[in-house]
């Protein structure tokens, strides 16, 4: 980010501000989160530290849902089809994002949402965050393409060339998507 886009987020005058995790999510996804948690930036959802505590996270799920509801699933290539957005469904959605926003934010000025399923949805999330109040930045994220199906749990399952394609789908399609954003395009090499 140039200090430019830092003074447009509005830092240090009680704005909140938003970095929604996109891109093509793999492995180091969770260390782009610790570099944002010592950064000082709230991660949410928060990690509980017990690997022994099964905890709903209620990001994903309301992210499931909603490609659920378009009819598609976490390993589409295509975007969310525009004629979602015009649906009833949508503005469903929508009240419930802000409700789950406003819970998982809760007295954070600075707040990032990281699950893989942002890179499908990130108009969605920025017109939620607006409405919020809250100004939406955009970290596409990259990582090699072969860590992309084992964190999402698929690699026994999925062919590499398939997973190849899924990539630069998430990816392209996470470019697109944030143009016209504050955005920083960060690959996992950078954080190595």
């Amino acid at each position: 980010m140039s200090p430019a886009s830092v003074v447009e987020l509005g830092t240090g005058s009680g704005v909140k501000t938003c970095l929604l995790v996109s891109g093509a999510h793999g492995g180091g996804s969770h260390a782009l989160a610790c570099v944002l948690r010592h950064l000082g930036v709230d991660v949410l959802p928060a990690e509980h530290g017990d690997e022994r505590v099964v905890q709903v996270d209620p990001l994903a799920a309301l992210n499931a849902e909603i490609l659920a509801s378009a009819g598609m699933h976490l390993l589409a290539c295509e975007p969310l089809s525009p004629a979602w957005y015009a649906s009833p469904r949508h503005a469903e959605f929508r009240a419930r994002a802000r409700t789950t926003v406003e819970a998982l934010a809760k007295g954070s000025y600075l707040f990032a949402l990281n699950d893989p399923a942002i890179a499908l949805l990130v108009p969605f999330w920025a017109g939620v965050l607006r409405e919020c109040g809250i100004v939406p930045a955009v970290i596409n994220y990259a990582d090699e393409p072969a860590a992309l199906m084992p964190q999402l749990g698929l690699d026994a399952f999925v062919a590499p060339s398939a997973a190849q394609v899924l990539w630069l789908s998430r990816l392209f399609g996470a470019e697109q998507a944030s143009r016209g954003m504050v955005r920083a395009n960060v690959s996992a090499s950078c954080l190595v």
